[in-house]
């Protein structure tokens, strides 16, 4: 009786053992198939496998698809609307990318213009020649863009100062805050393509696709893009003509 006990408990032992090693058995499994990696790339049992999509296993790196058409093949755009988004691309930069500098104007570099303190931030005038004071500046950004969209983008936030525009009217001449960053040098211009969101006659709603390269191809011959960026323009008709009435910088 007594060996028979001791038989039961030991059968026992044997069983609760057996089930151990196996739960931990599969659960050592389950942390190989979902943490091994080779050269950062995840590998995936084939266990594992059966309850991916194919969208979360990492294939080869591939170039991104060609989206839209080509400037040549667009048939949503007249001459009128290429001219206003080749002048809008001139005239957004000076709020983009480097305030108080304007194409065409005879800005000499290390010029030092007239400072002004207004409203507690530093302003400087204007000294160059394409404007007289601001009512030319104002009603020339006018030829381009909405009134709204030129309010949009002449406000700019000044962390503790709040809200300021670049460009003021003090006294009637034209003044505005200093301020530039550089350009994405990874920007494919000559990729460009478009795509229509949507067009009536009194808007129109397109995409501009850009492309860019990784920042280790730039310079390089034959590299293909890395990234693609969808840039949105849209297009108002107003009393006064077509203007821009949103436009995002490629670069």
């Amino acid at each position: 009786m007594k060996k028979n006990k001791v038989l039961t408990i030991m059968l026992f032992a044997l069983l609760l053992l057996n089930i151990c090693q196996t739960d931990y058995a599969q659960n050592l499994g389950t942390s190989v198939s979902l943490y091994l990696f080779k050269d950062d790339i995840p590998i995936i049992s084939n266990s594992a496998e059966e309850s991916c999509t194919s969208n979360e296993i990492l294939s080869e790196y591939s170039p991104p698809q060609m989206i839209g058409v080509t400037k040549t093949e667009v048939d949503f755009l007249s001459p009128e609307h290429w001219a206003l988004l080749e002048k809008g691309t001139e005239y957004i930069q000076p709020f983009e990318l480097s305030s108080g500098y304007f194409c065409d104007d005879d800005f000499q570099e290390g010029a030092n213009p007239p400072q002004k303190e207004i409203n507690g931030l530093i302003y400087h005038k204007y000294t160059g020649k394409r404007y007289k004071g601001w009512d030319d500046f104002y009603n020339d950004m006018l030829t381009v863009f909405t009134e709204e969209y030129f309010k949009q983008l002449n406000s700019k936030d000044y962390g503790q100062f709040g809200k300021a525009d670049t460009y003021i009217s003090f006294n009637g001449d034209l003044y505005y805050r200093s301020g530039d960053r550089g350009a994405n040098p990874t920007y494919q211009s000559n990729l460009d393509r478009y795509e229509l969101v949507q067009a009536n006659d009194q808007r129109i709603e397109l995409n501009l696709v850009t492309y860019y390269l990784s920042p280790d191809d730039v310079g390089t011959d034959g590299a293909e893009p890395e990234s693609i960026k969808r840039c949105l323009i849209i297009l108002e008709n107003t009393p006064s003509g077509w203007r821009i009435a949103k436009m995002t910088l490629a670069y």
